[in-house]
């Protein structure tokens, strides 16, 4: 016996494959299935076939058969007792026998009228422009789909045909040209850095993935100018040394290097101007400016060209901005006190020991205390430092911007209250509420005697501040607010609008102080008690803290040390005030002030504890931390906490 094996989709079809090729009825086939796979869209099934050959004498074959010979299907007829060739339906390919679509198979014969029709596609080509996300780079994609002429795959001759195609040809639609292209960039709203090499280019292949089509001009940064500092602007100290016996010689400390002269202090390194930049929709992309420095020669400084400042004589060098200066340096090795006798310098003044109890000293620039400071004023119009304590003591660093900021603030103040007296004004006369027959400076005074009480305060007090240190314009505007607004004054007010005049000049005056006022400088100590410390700065308590004294600064004001306590006393800042622990368990009052738009933060505080605001006011009734107080956008007083 032999054996055979054939697989198909179905059994019938493995049956009748096996018919054809063995020329056996299917009635008289024995088979044996051996594998059947199913799967969602497939399914195939294959059969073993035992037979006996016949040696003997060959059976002559009577089925029909059907071919494929250059695209065109031949059928042949069966013999007598044979079996008609069959054809079949497969992917892709509608067969049609006598215009009946076939669905399966159907037999065929010599006349029988068979059509296939393929799956027809047309000819078509699809662009697409992508953009980078900064719309800087676009590119272009280009694919042309063609259509496919099919033909029946020519075969063997077969008694059942299931018909294959192939492609006979394939029509191209016609290659985008560099108009359409250029009108399709247009669409995509691209108009700038367009690659016509690239574009040509495009225009020629079958197949275009991602290639650059336009390309915006990048924006060039400026580089700003730079100021090269030739010298420390921090305080050196060298390295303390002990004698044989364990003490510490302090007269190295507070060493200051000093400069000789014509030796170059700062050049200044120009930067260069950059250029916009535009991507490929034309949208320009700003650069930044780059940002010009002009440098400052100050005391016993000189240019030695216009980028380079060198010392004109040996000193201390230092740096506020962009100012250099150089300054005389006065060293006390000792104490300050009745051997020494006051000390007043125009430089720098370094103290090695103490300021003792009576004794004053004044600094033209910085002033380094290393010890402490008991019963003493103390000032410098620049930075003042103090590593020890201050005991009922008054110091003061800023010099006379000190007077200049109280002034400013004074008249900052009185500009605000002359503009809403103004509206007031305007108000009473509109709605007649003092009669018709009163004129504007009766209105001025009542308002000032009753609404706007504080103008008449906030006069008194500049007033008293120009005494004895004032310029011109000061004296000028002084007597103005005298003539307009204090005493009976405003009665001979004729026009509210004369009020208008006093601003102006209010203001050309603030403008002044603000052209004149030196790069704020900033006061350091360690711990004071029962004192008054003043600063155009920052104040900054390096130590334990402070007790009961008035510390107030035109900046800042911060405890840096962990530790660190604030317990009685007024503390006023204008930005921010920042403190570890405030107050005791018993109650202390202290008081904690910014101006509007300032900020307090406090670690832990007792009651008694008072956050001011401008001008609003908020005190604790129990011991809280996590403090922060601050005005909210409808002006109200907030204090966040958390109570303890």
């Amino acid at each position: 016996m032999n054996k055979k094996v054939f697989s198909g989709k179905t059994l019938e079809a493995c049956l009748e494959l096996a018919s054809s090729q063995l020329n056996i009825s299917k009635e008289d086939i024995k088979y044996k299935i051996i594998e059947e796979k199913r799967g969602l869209f497939k399914r195939k099934i294959t059969i073993s076939i035992e037979f006996e050959e016949k040696k003997k004498e060959k059976k002559e074959n009577k089925n029909g058969s059907i071919r494929v010979e250059n695209g065109i299907i031949i059928v042949k007829n069966p013999k007598e007792g044979g079996q008609p060739a069959s054809i079949r339906n497969s992917n892709n390919i509608t067969v049609m026998v006598d215009n009946v679509e076939v669905n399966g198979k159907k037999e065929v014969y010599e006349d029988s009228n068979i059509e296939v029709f393929f799956g027809e596609n047309t000819a078509e080509r699809r662009i697409n422009i992508n953009l980078s996300p900064d719309k800087m780079k676009a590119f272009i994609n280009i694919k042309y789909i063609p259509e496919n002429i099919y033909v029946v795959q020519d075969s063997l001759e077969v008694f059942q045909l299931s018909p294959e195609r192939k492609i006979a040809k394939q029509i191209y639609p016609e290659f985008y040209t560099e108009q359409e292209i250029k009108e399709q960039l247009n669409t995509s709203g691209i108009k700038f850095g367009i690659i016509e090499d690239n574009i040509a280019k495009s225009t020629k292949m079958e197949e275009v993935s991602n290639l650059l089509i336009a390309q915006g001009e990048e924006v060039i940064e400026s580089i700003d100018d730079k100021i090269q500092i030739n010298f420390s602007t921090e305080r050196e100290t060298e390295q303390l040394e002990q004698d044989n016996k364990g003490r510490v010689d302090y007269k190295c400390i507070g060493h200051v290097k000093s400069v000789q002269k014509g030796e170059v202090l700062a050049v200044r390194h120009e930067g260069k101007n950059g250029k916009d930049g535009i991507d490929v929709k034309g949208t320009v992309k700003r650069h930044k400016v780059a940002k010009k420095i002009q440098l400052q020669v100050g005391e016993d400084c000189e240019f030695k060209d216009e980028n380079t400042v060198v010392a004109s004589m040996e000193g201390k060098p230092s740096v506020k901005g962009t100012l250099f200066s150089v300054h005389q340096v006065h060293e006390v090795k000792s104490d300050v006190d009745l051997k020494t006798g006051n000390i007043e310098f125009i430089g720098d003044v370094i103290i090695h020991g103490s300021v003792k109890e009576g004794m004053q000293v004044n600094a033209g620039h910085d002033l380094f205390i290393n010890k402490h400071v008991e019963s003493a004023k103390i000032s410098s119009k620049s930075d003042m430092e103090v590593r020890g304590h201050v005991i009922n003591s008054t110091l003061s660093s800023g010099g006379e911007d000190i007077i200049k900021l109280n002034k400013m603030k004074k008249l900052e103040k009185l500009n605000s209250a002359l503009v809403e007296l103004i509206k007031s004004v305007e108000q009473v006369k509109k709605l007649n509420l003092l009669g018709k027959n009163v004129h504007d400076g009766e209105i001025i005074k009542v308002l000032i005697e009753n609404k706007f009480k504080h103008i008449t305060g906030i006069c008194n007090d500049y007033v008293k501040l120009i005494q004895g240190n004032a310029n011109n314009e000061e004296i000028k505007l002084a007597s103005v607010i005298k003539q307009k607004l204090m005493g009976f004054a405003p009665i001979s007010i004729k026009h509210y609008s004369e009020l208008n005049v006093l601003i102006e000049l209010i203001n050309e005056n603030i403008q002044i102080f603000r052209g004149i006022l030196a790069v704020p400088v900033d006061m350091k100590i360690g711990y004071c008690q029962d004192s008054t410390l003043k600063s155009s700065g920052n104040i900054i308590i390096t130590g334990k803290g402070e007790y009961v004294s008035e510390i107030i600064a035109h900046e800042s004001i911060e405890f840096t040390n962990p530790t660190s306590v604030a317990r009685g006393g007024i503390i006023k800042a204008k930005n921010e005030i920042k403190c570890k622990k405030v107050g005791s368990e018993g109650g202390v009052s202290t008081k904690l002030i910014v101006e509007p738009g300032g900020n307090i933060w406090v670690g832990t505080a007792y009651q008694n504890t008072c956050f001011i605001i401008g001008g609003r006011e908020y005190t604790l009734d129990s011991a809280s931390k996590d403090i922060h107080a601050y005005l909210n956008s409808e002006n109200e007083l907030v204090v966040d906490k958390f109570v303890l």
